[in-house]
C-alpha cells in the first residue's frame, strides 16, 4: 500500500492529471492504479483517502477528455485508439459513474459482468493543474465539443502542442490541431 500511495502522489496531480500532462498517460496510470484500490476496498483495508480521491479524478478526467467519436484527446504523444472498454474497466473499477452508457467488452468482461454506474456529470471542465478543457453540448455520441491543451508545461519531456485544440460537430472531427508531435521545445 505504501509504494501505490507513493506513486499515487509522485504521478497524479491534484486535478486527476498525469504528471506527464498527456491523456493517454492518464488512462494507462488510471487502470494501473485503479485496480490494487478496487482490491484494497473488497478487502475492506483502509486507503489513504486523498490518494483514492486523485485516482477517482484521473479517471473523471478521461472522461472529459474523451470525445464524442469515443476516442481519447490526443494531445502530446497519445495517439489515435479504438479501445472503449478501458475507460468504463476503471470508472467500474473506482465507482466512478459515467455520464453514458459504456458496456465493457473484451478481456474486461472476464473480471466483471457489471456495468460502470451512470451518473451526472458537469458540460464543461477546466483542469488548471493538468494544462487541459473540455467542453460539449451533451453527452451523445452526436455532441458538438472541444478539448484544448491549455498549459506549456509537459512534465519530464515537453510536447509542442501547448495551445493545440479538438473541435468536434455532431460528433465527427472538425478540426484537430495537433501541434509538433516531438520531444524538441
Amino acid at each position: 500500500i505504501h509504494n501505490w500511495r507513493r506513486c499515487v502522489y509522485g504521478q497524479i496531480l491534484k486535478d486527476g492529471g498525469h504528471c506527464q500532462r498527456t491523456p493517454g498517460y492518464h488512462l494507462g496510470s488510471a487502470i494501473w492504479l485503479s485496480l490494487p484500490l478496487r482490491l484494497w476496498r473488497m478487502n475492506r483495508w483502509k486507503v489513504d483517502p486523498e490518494a483514492e480521491r486523485r485516482v477517482r479524478e484521473m479517471v473523471g478526467l478521461a472522461v472529459h477528455l474523451t470525445l464524442p467519436d469515443w476516442q481519447l484527446a490526443n494531445f502530446g504523444n497519445t495517439g489515435i485508439s479504438e479501445d472503449r472498454a478501458t475507460l468504463p474497466f476503471a470508472a467500474l473499477l473506482t465507482g466512478v459513474p459515467l455520464p453514458y452508457r459504456a458496456p465493457l467488452s473484451g478481456i474486461h468482461r472476464l473480471y466483471t459482468q457489471a456495468e460502470p454506474p451512470r451518473g451526472k456529470w458537469g458540460l464543461a471542465r477546466w483542469f488548471p493543474q493538468s494544462g487541459f478543457l473540455s467542453a460539449r453540448s451533451d453527452w451523445s455520441e452526436k455532441a458538438n465539443a472541444i478539448a484544448m491543451h491549455v498549459n506549456q508545461y509537459g512534465g519530464g519531456h515537453g510536447h509542442s502542442d501547448w495551445l493545440s485544440f479538438i473541435y468536434l460537430s455532431r460528433g465527427r472531427r472538425i478540426l484537430a490541431d495537433r501541434g509538433v508531435n516531438s520531444y524538441d521545445l
